[in-house]
């Protein structure tokens, strides 16, 4: 019985919780250049086109400190996967972090496919006076081939499967205490 209860807790969990982060999913990463360190936070992860994507940037020294104030060139490219020349530069712009070294960047990408992002920026102070660049790639997905229902039809198939699911369980919990007891004993005779 306890393995029918940790199986149905089980199915429940493997079908809710990607459910309830379909629509909030979101990463970070960490980018290294010669003298900084760049903490890169994204959401969505993986976005579908037509959907604002939401970057957010902190810049920090090789001693951990925030570089505030810092002036940084931002490009935004759409690639051709194994043809460079087929390469298009969508935005270009300018930005200066915060002074908590943060930036925030949002886009929404008209198209699926791959595009990267391209910083570039020179640490006041560094040893050397060439700027530091490093960048990433976000990918898009068409909506039309993504396997995300829209809207909130997903959680809500999640959230009556597991109640089903526990329903089930319990049930199956009481026809077996009943099943195990056996039927109900008969009132005793008494003989005359």
């Amino acid at each position: 019985m306890k393995k029918l209860l940790a199986v149905s807790c089980l199915s429940l969990f493997i079908l809710c919780a990607p459910a309830a982060s379909a629509y909030t999913a979101h990463g970070g990463f960490e980018k290294i250049t010669d003298h900084a360190f760049i903490y890169v936070n994204q959401a969505p992860v993986s976005p579908l086109t037509g959907e604002e994507v939401h970057v957010n940037m902190v810049f920090k020294d090789r001693k951990f400190e925030s570089l505030q104030n810092l002036p940084v060139h931002l490009t935004l490219v759409r690639s051709e996967y194994g043809d460079a020349s087929k390469d298009e530069t969508l935005e270009s712009k300018d930005f200066v972090t915060d002074e908590n070294g943060s930036l925030d960047y949002h886009y929404a990408f008209p198209d699926e496919g791959y595009y990267d992002v391209v910083l570039s920026f020179a640490v006041a102070g560094a040893s050397t006076s060439t700027e530091d660049a490093t960048d990433f790639i976000i990918q898009a997905r068409s909506a039309a081939t993504s396997t995300v229902v829209s809207g909130s039809a997903l959680p809500l198939a999640a959230y009556v499967i597991g109640v089903a699911l526990i329903a089930l369980s319990i049930f199956s919990m009481a026809a077996a205490r009943y099943r195990k007891r056996g039927a109900a004993p008969a009132e005793p005779s008494v003989d005359k």
